[in-house]
Order: structure tokens, then sequence, then C-alpha cells
């Protein structure tokens, strides 16, 4: 028996909220697990957030800025709640920052409370906005504080280069019209993305939507 998947379901669906969701930790847990994913962020970005929403513990406080540079400039992995990338400050900051981006009109509104469990699963079309029009803004903005930081062997520019590489495929698999060449730049920019994952978020296994993805090129031929 032959299943077909459709575009939207595979890599909107599939490949997008896996990432977003098991890859980055994107999600709501436990009250436990969040406290103990706050204490693993660095102070800047506890502190960028501000005191409204998370309060440092008293040997936490910083007096100037020099407090906050940090011997190693590179960012941390597996700092998330489960080991993920995200840490519960990340996701609030994400959110944060989420409500100063002005979209396009007609472009798809998402929810402010985007990954806690009463919102329910995002749609097809909410999965498009997040990637091409939130997360290439935001991510620069949580993850790198200056362009002088990225090395050429950084985690940092390792990030940026697996998310820059997702949000291109996702372009182009999304793409009304179709030119000479879609099919070759989503070829080479998908196994670029999948070769970082493995750095990043410790070999992920392989599941059937990131199978089906590597035939994504064939299409664009048809």
């Amino acid at each position: 028996m032959h299943i077909a998947l459709g575009m939207m379901h595979n890599w909107l669906e599939g490949v997008l909220s896996e990432h977003f969701r098991h890859r980055w930790g994107f999600q709501e847990d436990s009250q436990e697990k969040q406290k103990a994913s706050e204490r693993a962020s660095p102070k800047s970005k506890r502190i960028r957030l501000g005191s409204e929403n998370l309060t440092l513990d008293q040997d936490e406080v910083v007096d100037n800025d020099t407090s906050l540079s940090s011997d190693d400039d590179d960012i941390n992995l597996g700092q998330g709640i489960n080991g993920e990338l995200m840490t519960k400050v990340d996701m609030d900051l994400f959110q944060y920052l989420m409500q100063d981006i002005v979209t396009p009109t007609g472009a798809t509104k998402l929810p402010c409370n985007l990954g806690h469990a009463k919102h329910g699963c995002l749609k097809a079309e909410e999965w498009l906005s997040v990637f091409t029009l939130i997360i290439p803004l935001i991510i620069p903005e949580l993850y790198l504080e200056s362009r002088k930081m990225i090395g050429p062997k950084s985690r940092q520019g390792t990030l940026l280069q697996n998310t820059g590489d997702l949000v291109q495929c996702t372009r182009i698999s999304m793409t009304k019209v179709v030119r000479d060449g879609h099919a070759g730049r989503f070829y080479n920019a998908y196994n670029r993305y999948w070769e970082s994952s493995k750095k990043l978020f410790n070999n992920p296994r392989v599941k059937p939507n990131n199978h089906y993805a590597l035939h994504i090129p064939e299409q664009l031929k048809l």
C-alpha cells in the first residue's frame, strides 16, 4: 500500500512542528521543570525580559553591564525543559518579542499564547507564518548579541545556519511559482539543515516526515 502525503501535511504540520516543539522544545511543561529551565538561562536574557515576568534570585542581581559578559560567548545547548534548545526564559522572550512584529496584510494572525497547551495545535497556515515571518526576526535576537560573536564553527553560527536553511526550505516548498533551480536549492538547504541538526540536537531520529521531505525536490520538478 502506498501512502501519499500532501506538502502541507508533511512539511508544515510535520517537519516544522517537530522542529519547533521537540528540537527547540517550545511547549508548555510542569512548573517544576519550568523553574529549572529558568535557572539554566543566561542572566542577560532574564534581565532583558524584565522583572514583570521573571524574578532573579538575590545572589543573581547584577549592578552593571560588565557583569553580563561571559568567558564563553557561545550558546549552551540542551538547556531546555527536557534537554531541548529553548529554556523557559527563551520561550517567554520569544512571545514577548512577537508582540512588536508587524506582519503583512493578509498574513495569518498568530496566538499570543504560542506553545501553550490550551491553544491547541497550530494550523498549517500558522506554521507558515511562524517560520517565514516570525522566526527569521526573533532567533537572531534570542541567540546573537553581536555579529562579532559568530565564529565559523561556533554553536551560534551553526544554529543560525540551521534555522536559515529550514526557513529557506519552507519558502521554496510553499512557493506559488516554481522556477529553475528551486529543486536544487531545496536539496542543498535541506541536507545542510539535517547535518547541522545532528550537531545541535544530538543526532535526532529520522522520522517519516523527514524521509518524505527528501522527495520534495522531485515534486518541485514536476
